[in-house]
C-alpha cells in the first residue's frame, strides 16, 4: 500500500508532472526557435567555443525532452489510477537532475566568461571566478543527486534522505544566478558612466534591461523551487518547476548570443552629435569609416593646422560585436613626429 501523504497528495504529483512536462514542451519549441536563428546567422562565423557550447545545450535538451517524455508516460498512463506507481520512479525520471545541472553549468560558464571578458579587473577576474565555483558546485550536487536516487532504488518514498544534497544543488542554483546577474549589471553601469557619447549609454541601457530580464527570470524560478522543496517536500510541486528550470536556462543562453549586434556606431564631431554626418566620419560610398582611420585623420588636422589651433575631439565609440571606447589623451614624442594613441578596448558582446 502506498504511504499515506502519497494517498493525499497523489493528484498532485500527477499534476505537477503534468504540468511541467507541458511546460517543457513550450519551452523546447523557444529553445529551437532560437536555435534555428542562430544556426542561420551566426554558427558558420561563430568561435568554436560558442558553436561548440551551443551543440552541447542541444544534446542535453532533447535528451530532457526525451526523458521527461517517459517520465510523465510511465506515471500518468501506465500508472493510471495506481498509486502504486508513485512510489518509485521511471530510470529516465533520475536522469533529469543531472541534465539540469548540465544545462545550468553551460549558461553559468557561459556568463562567467563574459563577465571576465567585460571586467578584466580585479573586480570581474573575482565575480568570474565566483560564478564559476558556484556553478560548477550546483552542476556536481545535481550528479549526486542522481547517483544517490539510482542508490535508494528509485524510491520516491525515500526521497528526503537526499535533502543536504538536493539544497545544495537547487541554493547553488539560486546564489548563481544572483551572483551572475549583478555582476554582469555591474560591469555595464562601470562603462556607461565611463562614457559621455549617449548611444553608448543607450545601447548600454539596453544589454542591461537584457540581463535583468533574464537574470530574474531564473532567479525568481530557481528561487520558487527551493522554496516549494523546503516548504512542501511531500506533494512533489517542485517537480514541475524542475522540469521547467533548466529549459529556462537553455532559453537564456540562446537569447543572449542571438541578441549580439553586429552595427557598427563611429564618433562624429559636432555636426554629427546634433544629427549629421561630417565628412571626416563617412566614406566617399556614405559608410561610417574604420576608426583606426578616423583617429589617424584628426591627429592629421592637428598637425596640418597652420593657425595652430587645436580643434575639439571627442571621445570615440566603435561598436561592432563590442563596444570600443578611445581615449583622446595623447603623448608627443620629443622628435615632433606624429603621435600614436592606442585604443583601449572593452568587449560588450561575444
Amino acid at each position: 500500500m502506498a504511504p499515506s501523504y502519497l494517498m493525499q497528495t497523489g493528484p498532485l504529483v500527477g499534476f505537477g508532472a503534468y504540468v511541467g512536462k507541458i511546460d517543457s514542451y513550450f519551452f523546447f519549441g523557444a529553445f529551437f526557435l532560437q536555435l534555428y536563428v542562430y544556426v542561420t546567422n551566426f554558427v558558420q562565423k561563430d568561435k568554436k567555443f560558442f558553436v561548440g557550447l551551443v551543440l552541447l545545450v542541444t544534446i542535453i535538451e532533447v535528451l530532457h525532452l526525451v526523458f521527461t517524455t517517459h517520465t510523465t508516460y510511465s506515471i500518468l498512463a501506465q500508472g493510471y489510477s495506481d498509486l502504486k506507481a508513485l512510489e518509485s520512479s521511471p530510470w529516465s525520471g533520475s536522469a533529469l537532475p543531472v541534465l539540469n545541472g548540465l544545462v545550468s553549468f553551460c549558461t553559468q560558464l557561459f556568463f562567467a566568461w563574459r563577465v571576465w571578458r567585460l571586467g578584466r579587473n580585479t573586480f570581474a577576474n573575482i565575480a568570474s571566478g565566483l560564478i564559476f565555483s558556484l556553478g560548477l558546485m550546483q552542476c556536481a550536487a545535481a550528479i549526486a543527486v542522481t547517483v544517490q536516487f539510482v542508490m535508494i532504488g528509485l524510491a520516491v518514498v525515500n526521497l528526503q534522505r537526499l535533502r543536504q544534497t538536493v539544497i545544495v544543488w537547487l541554493a547553488g542554483t539560486l546564489a548563481c544566478d544572483v551572483v551572475m546577474t549583478v555582476s554582469v549589471i555591474m560591469v555595464l553601469m562601470h562603462y556607461k558612466r565611463s562614457t559621455s557619447y549617449q548611444a553608448s549609454k543607450n545601447l548600454i541601457d539596453a544589454f542591461i534591461a537584457h540581463m535583468i530580464e533574464n537574470g530574474a527570470l531564473t532567479t525568481i524560478c530557481a528561487a520558487l523551487n527551493l522554496i516549494f522543496y523546503l516548504v512542501y517536500p511531500n506533494n512533489f510541486l517542485y517537480v514541475c518547476i524542475e522540469f521547467v528550470l533548466g529549459r529556462l536556462y537553455a532559453n537564456v543562453l540562446m537569447a543572449t548570443l542571438n541578441r549580439r549586434d553586429r552595427t557598427r556606431i563611429t564618433a562624429e564631431t559636432d555636426a554629427a552629435a546634433s544629427g549629421t554626418r561630417t565628412k571626416d566620419s563617412m566614406t566617399a560610398n556614405g559608410n561610417p569609416v574604420p576608426l583606426s582611420t578616423l583617429r589617424r585623420s584628426l591627429h592629421s588636422n592637428v598637425h596640418n593646422n597652420p593657425t595652430g589651433a587645436q580643434p575639439k575631439l571627442y571621445p570615440i565609440v566603435s561598436i561592432t560585436r563590442e563596444v570600443q571606447v578611445d581615449s583622446d589623451d595623447t603623448h608627443s614624442q620629443k622628435d615632433g613626429s606624429d603621435e600614436k594613441v592606442g585604443p583601449v578596448g572593452v568587449s560588450l558582446l561575444p
